[in-house]
Parts: C-alpha cells; structure tokens; sequence
C-alpha cells in the first residue's frame, strides 16, 4: 500500500480520535471570536437515506429534560412515542420512553453503544398497560408488572458524541431487528486537560399555590377516576405512583477528559439522574386516622459509569477500550398495605473493546463486547395476603369496597441476561477506474447469551380470605395463613382459601448464534447522464434457540442527476430500496413458560393444611377439601418462525444551497409475528386457561410519508448563527394485534370485546399506541456573541395532528364458547390536535482564562397546552393530559 494511502488513512483515525469540526466566525464587534460546531441534524448521514443523525452541538442545545436517549428522538420524523411519555399524572419517572420505528414495534428497535448491543431480551415486552391509572400496573402492587424496557441500558446524553437512528434501507452489517437501528456514540478525549460538571433540577407541586416548577393539567380538578376501581381518588394525597402530585428531580453530571500524548486519550465520566416521589401510604379516606398522614417517598435512580480510552498505535492501527456501568434503582410500595416495600433493580455492566486495522486489502474491523443486564426485585417480604378486615388484628388499614386489607409483597427475583459477543468485518479496497467503482465488505459475529430467572426462596400469594363459622375449622398451630380473630364478632376467625405458591428455583437459557453478511457496492459515472451507485446485501442468521436460519436480502440503489456535478448545492438524487429485516428473539416467552413449573395454584375448601392437597394423584377430582391446579404451555418452540418485515422504500434528496430537503415513502410487510392464544380453556371458567400456545399468526402493513428541510452549514444573520430543521410524517399502521402485552402475560387472548358492533378478541382492536397518523416537527438554533458572553436559543415547535382512537364505553353479557363472560364495547374517539413548543436558553461566560461557568433553562410546553396524551374509560371516555409548563434549570463548570 503506497504512502500516501496510509497518510490519508492515519488523517482519518486522527480525526476520529481528537478532532472537532467548528467553524470560527468573526464577531460583529470585531476582535472576539467564538466556534459553531457543522450541521445540526444531518438528513443525509447515511448513503441511501437509511436514516439521520443527531450530533453533538444539537445534543448540547435541545431540552434534554432527563437526558435519555429516546427523548431526543422527538424531532427526528418517523419516530413515534409511547402515548403515555408525557402524561401530567407521572412526571416523576425517569424511564427512557419507548418508541416505534418505521411502525414497527417498540421492542423490535435495536439498541447500540459504540456498536455494542444494549438490548434488554429478558423482559423487552411490557406486561402493563403504560396508559393506565389503575395499581395492577404498578410494580408494587403486581407480581408480573414488568416496565418493557427494550433499551437494556439508560444511557445520559451527556456521554454521547452522536445518535444515528436508521429506518430504512439499512445495510447488511445490522441485524436482530424490525423496527430501526438506534445506535450512540460515545465521546473521546478532545483536549489535553478537561473538566466538566453540572448540576440540573426540576420539580412539581400540584398543591394550589403551591411553588412548582411544572404545572399540572388533571381532569376534574384535583380528582379522577381510577379505571377498573370502585373508589374515587384525591389526586393530591395518592398513594399510588401512576398518580404523583408531588416530585423532586435531580441531575448531575461529570467528566475528566486527558490527551496523555498525541497517541493515547482517556476519558472518564460519572452522570446520575434521581427523582423523589413522596406519596401517601393509604389511600385517603380509607384509613384509620392512626394512619392518615401516614407518607413514603418512592425514588428513581439511575447512575452512569462510564470510562474510554482511544489508542492510535500507529497510522495503521486504531483501539478504543470502554467500561459502561449504569444501573438503576426504582423503590414502589403496595399502597394500603404493610410491609410491602420493594425495589426493580436494572441497567447493568458492559465492557468493550474495538480495533480497527488499515491492511493490504483495504481495513479491517474488529469489535467485541461483554453485557451483564437485568430486571430483578428485591422486597421487604416473601409473601402477600389479603385478609378480611379484623379490629384489633387486620387493622392497619380500613377495608376496601370488598372488606378487604393488604400486606407483603413479592419475594426476591433476579432475572439477568449476559451476552459475549464478537463482530469480524473486511473493507476491502475498492477496485475503480474513470468511470466505475466497486467496492465489498465482508463480516461475522458471534454472540452468546446466558440469561436465567431465579427466585431466590417461596414466594406465595394468598387469596380469597373467607370466614371460620365452624369452631371445627379452627386455626391450626403454626398457619400464617390463617387468624384466629373475628372478623365480625360472629364467627372463629379468617383463613386464606386460595394460594399461588410460586418455589424457589431457577430456569435458565443459553443461546449460541452466529451472523454473517456480505456486501457488495458499484459506482458508476455516466458523465452527462449522471451517476448509479447500487448496494446489493445479504444477510444470515442462526441460533441454538430458535434454531433457524433466515436469510435477509438487501437492496439499494440511487441515482444522482447530471445538472448537481458542476453546482454541488443543487444535487438531486433518488433513491430505492427492498429490504428483508428478521426481529430479535425475545426471552420473555420462554421464561414464563420455564417459570410456569415453578407456580402451582391451590385451593382449599375448609382450613386444611395446603399440603394434604398433594395426598391423592388425581387432585382436580378432589373436592372434599380442596384441590391444586397447574397451568401448563404445549407447544414445540422449534415450530415458530422468525417474524419478519419486508420493505419497499422510494425517496428523493435535493440540495438547495444551505439547505438539505429529504423525502421519502416507507412501505413495511409484517409477517410471521409471534403472538400466544389459549389451547385448553379452563373447564371452571373464570377466563382462565389450562394449556397455551404460540403461533405466527400475526401480522401489520405500515405505510410512512417523510419530509425533511435543514440547513447543513450555518447561515449568518448579522453576528448570529443559524439552523433551521422541517420534518413531517405520515404513519397509518395497520396491525392485528396490539402488543406481545396479551399475547405472554396470557388471558387476554380469552377476552372478547365488542367494536362497531362486531364480537373480536381484544387483541384484534386496531392499533391505537405508537399511532399518532400526522406529526409536523421545526426546530431552530440561534447562537450569537454578545455582551462578551455567548448565548444560544433553540426553539423546538411539534404539531400532532387530530387523530382517532378507541373508547370503552360499556360492557355487556356474552356466552362465549360455553362460557358467560364480560364483554367490553368500544367505539371510537377522537382526540384533538396537539401542539407544543419547547426551548432551551444557553448562556456561556468565560470567567478567567480557559474557565467557563454556563447556565441553561429549559422550558417545556412554553405556552402550557393542554394536550390529550391517552384516553381511557370507565363507561365514560376520560381524557388524561400531557404535563404542561415545565422549568429545568441547570448550571455547571467546564475548563
């Protein structure tokens, strides 16, 4: 390889290692000077409009609220979000948000750091409704509430260079996915001695003249509705985290960055993010006055740990070596119970490392990684009860609607996923001549994935409380589950008839798979006639688990007409594609599968010892004193596909001076999609079911309209800097099924709903989340000096257009199957159009020498819109609000 090859290629890894591309405008006033980083967003990051990238500069200018990764995505077009994000009834919550893709679903994006997978396979599917009121939800109040969290790790911005989000026509060398690729890269060391920190807080306070940074939109006042519940809560004394009118956020970030010489940098960062949620014990007004004040502050934590070191070895030879820590804490209570504290511990550990090597062929890529992810609990108790209310002994709280009270909780679980994998790539060196140009790619990995689930001793739910009216049936010595004390002064006591006795154990899995791709480039100059340049891609997956081996066409073409080769602003080029894109395979069905043998469910007629259930071989036909009952899965994994999406793709760039304007239409084909129905109804009805099974009968057709305008170099106003970002889209998804949600967690494959007067499953509703039809998106960023300080405006403008969704509105008898069950009626509801207006003022100011103090105020919904995020029912439709005005307010050090 001649010198000036190497030459080019050493400039290249430089570049990446230490550089920052600015620009240096003179200021008006003459002598200061102050550095523009280039393009804000930049609509043509990839080849073949595969997508967009935020870079560091908008990272640093936009609202950045919890400093999530998903969050920013908002002013990218194609990106729709969970419509419970913003609601006004959780603003304590720190969760990244989910969002679909392309119309795909949430937990079908895939996940990168530096290239790395941060996927969360374990429990990627949420098992709660996200848009619901009601404290089944609630990680506290539920044994299955799981938070669906597909992104493994919850990454701060601050850490980030860039985040690149691709949607269509993506290359060969992604996989595991079909929704898009949402991929963050991690900052390198820049000077040669460096320091940053900062320090962020927001707040709210629902009270009536209160002082609050964020305000409140409710419905009704201070009052709602819980669905599904009886009561009617006070907002402002809840004691459930779906209902916080109170919080307390904080942020503070770090880093120490060093170039210890031209060849080696390091740098090294610490962020966390924790929000205080102070809710009432018991719900009010159901309480002993001994418990009325009675408070707890739930908490959300997150930490980031994070240290890279970038070695040029020689001019031929790139390492970087990264250490990310980044769990997360988030403390619940069972609201009206005692002894029910618990903690959803996630996040985790991923170490890797990177090596790239110019050689004789072109340059190689080497990219390696371990990841330790989880999603356990710890509790304060092994085991639930509900009791019967009881004076002087099940007294801790009044009872509810049904005479009853609460303790305990859920045991301790660990669920952990850890993945080794390995990426092997060749570039080879492109062959050209005047006219044409072709170039390959060749690559592998391989990956294996431990994951198990254990719960690390009982764990049992007692149910259905019942009375003693037969001193026979008296409490037996030593039965927890039973109390010798009067319930009503007419009977022996209370015992416990139902019992789910979930064994310690463990189920594990192991899974061995192995990727490659192969990739091939030409470039072809027409002259006059302008210029082709195709990607033509294949891709092949296998793994021990599924134990298939789907194989992934991919296909992109673009032409660039002639008039652009002499005025490089007035580029026009098209662009096609057809892609094959195969989904992630998802733990979660296995492991309740797995999880299923260690559950037995028993039930007692008269207080007997659960364990005399066991005494007889058939006990389903034992109904002397009870009986004990299994739910088991039948079906061979091995039959499942892979599920799928096929992609056409059509778009049109045009350059016009500054600017960048990107169309494009996205079809997707979803196929082969995994959903879980019931095989053996339970023959006692209750809308239970004895034996499941899966199947690929699911299936969605997504169509997408996009339209992007930004400005790609800034454009001077007088002294001020400007850019200037247009996105719109269309997404209309059509999907029959709503969420994995119904088809694990298992019974809502049984219940039957009524929608414009047709008998359907539940699952089969239209879609309705993530679906949001027309969004328009405009951002701009004004820097300017001034004052001897530098000061930058962005200004984030979103306008979700009216759209329709569903209602339930009553419910009705229906025999189904034999079976009498409730069937809820839904119709239509439309919701109104949304507008919002974010922005973040910036202000700089060098103190002494290389000393800089900076302040920023963010500020959400400006002009406090009251905008429906999600409309849910109890027989009438009722709306709950996207949070309204909301201050941040950070300052913070930087050398």
């Amino acid at each position: 390889m001649d010198i000036q090859k190497k030459i080019c290629f050493s400039i290249v890894l430089s570049s990446l290692l230490f550089a920052e591309t600015n620009t240096t405008i003179e200021n008006g006033g003459g002598a200061s000077t102050y550095k523009l980083d280039a393009s804000v967003v930049n609509a043509n990051a990839f080849a073949y409009q595969s997508g967009q990238e935020i870079n560091s500069q908008t990272l640093k200018t936009i609202p950045n609220g919890n400093g999530d990764i998903t969050s920013t995505l908002k002013m990218l077009p194609n990106v729709q979000f969970d419509n419970a994000q913003l609601r006004s009834t959780t603003p304590g919550e720190i969760d990244p948000a989910n969002v679909s893709i392309s119309g795909g679903l949430y937990y079908q994006n895939s996940f990168l750091l530096d290239g790395k997978s941060m996927n969360n396979d374990l429990r990627g599917v949420s098992s709660t409704d996200a848009s619901s009121l009601s404290v089944a939800d609630d990680p506290g109040n539920s044994r299955d509430a799981t938070f669906g969290r597909s992104q493994g790790l919850n990454i701060d911005t601050f850490l980030l260079k860039s985040i690149k989000v691709q949607d269509s026509n993506v290359g060969a060398s992604y996989g595991h996915f079909t929704g898009g690729v949402i991929e963050a890269e991690t900052k390198r060391a820049e000077k040669d001695f460096g320091v940053n920190f900062a320090y962020q807080i927001s707040q709210g306070n629902a009270n009536p003249g209160a002082f609050s940074l964020t305000k409140y939109h409710l419905y009704e006042g201070d009052g709602c509705v819980i669905p599904g519940a009886s009561n009617v809560c006070n907002y402002l004394n809840s004691s459930n985290s779906k209902i916080q009118p109170k919080f307390v956020k904080h942020s503070f970030r770090s880093s120490l960055e060093s170039k210890i010489n031209d060849k080696f940098g390091v740098i090294a960062s610490f962020t966390t993010t924790q929000s205080f949620i102070p809710l009432k014990s018991y719900s009010q007004g159901d309480v002993n006055s001994q418990f009325q004040q009675s408070e707890k502050t739930q908490k959300r934590q997150n930490y980031n740990f994070f240290i890279k070191g970038s070695y040029q070895a020689s001019d031929d030879v790139l390492i970087d070596t990264s250490y990310a820590y980044a769990p997360q804490f988030n403390t619940y209570f069972r609201e009206n119970a005692r002894n029910s504290d618990t903690t959803i511990i996630s996040g985790g550990h991923q170490l890797g490392a990177d090596l790239t090597i110019n050689n004789s062929l072109g340059f190689a890529s080497v990219n390696t990684s371990f990841s330790y992810l989880e999603e356990s609990r710890r509790s304060e108790s092994a085991h639930t009860k509900i009791w019967l209310y009881s004076a002087g002994d099940k007294d801790w709280a009044l009872p509810d609607g049904t005479n009853n009270i609460f303790e305990g909780s859920f045991g301790d679980e660990d669920s952990k996923q850890s993945d080794l994998s390995l990426k092997l790539a060749q570039n080879f060196e492109p062959y050209y001549n005047d006219s044409f140009e072709n170039g390959f790619n060749v690559g592998a990995e391989f990956s294996y994935t431990y994951s198990y689930f254990k719960r690390l001793k009982d764990s049992n739910d007692g149910l259905s409380p019942s009375q003693i009216f037969d001193e026979t049936y008296a409490c037996k010595a030593g039965d927890e589950w039973c109390s010798s004390t009067s319930t009503d002064g007419a009977d022996f006591g209370q015992f416990i008839t139902t019992m789910n006795k979930n064994e310690a154990g463990k189920v594990d899995l192991a899974n061995t798979s192995f990727s490659f791709f192969l990739e091939n480039e030409s470039k072809f100059d027409l002259e006059d006639k302008g210029d082709i340049s195709a990607r033509v891609g294949v891709r092949g997956d296998y793994d021990t688990y599924m134990q298939k081996t789907p194989i992934a066409p991919r296909f992109s073409a673009n032409y660039t007409a002639p008039w652009g080769k002499d005025e490089f602003r007035y580029n026009t080029s098209f662009t096609f594609g057809a892609n094959r894109y195969y989904g992630r395979n998802l733990f979660a069905y296995r492991f309740a599968e797995l999880q299923g043998a260690l559950t037995t469910a028993y039930f007692r007629f008269n207080n007997v010892p659960w364990e005399s259930l066991l005494d007889t071989e058939d006990p389903n036909n034992t109904f002397t004193d009870g009986f004990y009952a299994k739910s088991e899965n039948r079906f061979d994994f091995k039959r499942i596909k892979i599920p799928y999406d096929d992609e056409l793709m059509f778009g049109v760039v045009q350059e016009v001076g500054l600017f960048n304007v990107s169309s494009k239409y996205i079809h997707r084909f979803g196929r082969d999609q995994v959903r879980r129905s019931c095989l053996v109804p339970n023959a006692r009805g209750g809308g239970n079911c004895d034996f499941y099974t899966y199947d690929n009968t699911g299936k969605s057709d997504t169509d997408v309209i996009t339209l992007s305008i930004a400005n790609t170099t800034p454009f001077m106003s007088g002294a001020m800097s400007n850019f200037l970002n247009f996105a719109f889209d269309y997404t209309n998804t059509k999907r029959s099924y709503n969420d994995y949600t119904s088809s694990y967690t298992g019974l809502a494959d049984l219940e039957y709903v009524e929608y414009k007067g047709r008998l359907m499953k539940r699952e089969d509703l239209p879609a309705e989340n993530f679906a949001k039809p027309l969004t328009m998106r405009f951002s701009t960023t004004h820097s300017i000096r001034a004052l001897r300080t530098n000061w930058t405006l962005n200004n984030f403008f979103r306008y979700r257009f009216a759209y329709t969704t569903r209602a339930n509105t009553d419910t009705r008898k229906e025999t189904i199957d034999g079976i009498q069950r409730d069937v809820d009626i839904y119709e239509d509801y439309r919701v109104r159009q949304a507008f919002t207006w974010d922005l973040r003022l910036g202000i700089e100011k060098a103190v002494y020498g290389k000393n800089t103090l900076y302040f920023n105020v963010d500020v959400f919904n400006v002009l406090d819109q009251e905008n429906i995020a999600i409309a849910k029912t109890s027989k009438v439709s009722v709306p709950i609000y996207e949070l309204g005005r909301q201050f941040w307010l950070e300052v913070g050090y930087r050398y």
